[in-house]
């Protein structure tokens, strides 16, 4: 799996690196890639996951457990297990659980969840452990900088074994190819 990464808080990216307008325009694309019900569905503020695009209740009355991995009865990991299941649909990821409750987004507003991602208390991150979570609990292969800020900000080739794809550089390579071929 590659995920495209846009990273972009408290309204700029780095000191002096965007005004304040373009950093709130990164932000709102970054919000916007944060809370599909792929994420929301898991980063709930209830005792139990949500499932589908309306995210309903997740069926069998799953519960969150103590640990964020289920009930006793119901392990998250009975049915999502390490890779996605093409036979029954089911998704899966390494280490699949719940997000803790301290790490809810549903119903923030942009503001808060940005402030929220900030918060070491609430989960906050560095560019560099958000790439960790990624690579850990999502078993992402790759990262596309979607975005020309962003070589900036992520200005090596990876980090902890995942490469970063400069989008920028990818399409710069390709239209020089195709100007001298």
């Amino acid at each position: 799996m590659v995920l495209t990464l846009l990273v972009a808080m408290e309204g700029r990216l780095t000191a002096g690196a965007l005004s304040r307008g373009e950093g709130l325009v990164a932000w709102h694309q970054m919000y916007s890639v944060l809370t599909p019900p792929r994420c929301i569905n898991c980063h709930t503020s209830v005792g139990f996951p949500r499932q589908g695009d309306d995210g309903h209740r997740h069926m069998s009355n799953v519960a969150r457990g103590s640990d964020d991995r289920g009930a006793a009865a119901m392990r998250c990991s009975t049915c999502h297990q390490s890779a996605n299941q093409t036979a029954s649909g089911v998704p899966g990821a390494r280490g699949w659980r719940l997000a803790p409750l301290r790490m809810a987004w549903e119903g923030l507003s942009t503001g808060d969840l940005c402030r929220a991602l900030l918060d070491p208390r609430r989960g906050g991150m560095t560019p560099a452990k958000f790439v960790e979570h990624l690579r850990d609990e999502q078993g992402i292969d790759g990262l596309i900088l979607g975005g020309t800020e962003l070589p900036l900000i992520l200005p090596d080739a990876g980090y902890g074994g995942v490469p970063f794809l400069d989008t920028t550089l990818i399409h710069a390579d390709r239209i020089i190819e195709e100007m001298v071929s």
